[in-house]
């Protein structure tokens, strides 16, 4: 049985500069790259699942603000930070060598069952 987890998580991303690109060029493109990881919960309608906020940009480096709307496993946010990647290149129209880096998950409360959240979440959706 898979472990789910509803914690959000930062993904830092590292997306090199393409060799012709100048230090301006290649902060353009990660700006332009911004806005289709923005987009990516609402044009692949994941927005039930999750939501995903630039939360800090370099010129090779994007870190992103994962915000969990339901428990899921490892798996499928690992599945799901692939289609971002892929939905990316597809909205860029071009092959994009981009690397994640870290995942930081930001736990307010260690050591609950796992299951916790999906209890308090069927409370909470059973008194709406």
């Amino acid at each position: 049985m898979a472990v789910k987890i509803k914690h959000p998580f930062d993904v830092k991303i590292r997306i090199p500069p393409a060799e012709f690109m100048d230090e301006e060029d290649a902060f353009k493109r990660i700006m332009d790259l911004c806005d289709a990881f923005d987009a990516y919960e609402v044009e692949r309608d994941v927005k039930d699942v999750l939501v995903v906020d630039v939360r800090n940009i370099k010129r090779d480096m994007i870190t992103l603000r994962i915000t969990l709307r339901k428990a899921i496993s490892y798996a499928d946010i690992y599945n799901y930070i692939e289609d971002m990647l892929k939905f990316v290149e597809e909205d860029a129209g071009e092959k994009i060598d981009m690397k994640i880096e870290e995942i930081n998950w930001d736990i307010s409360q260690f050591g609950l069952p796992s299951r916790l959240a999906d209890i308090l979440d069927e409370i909470i959706s059973n008194k709406s």
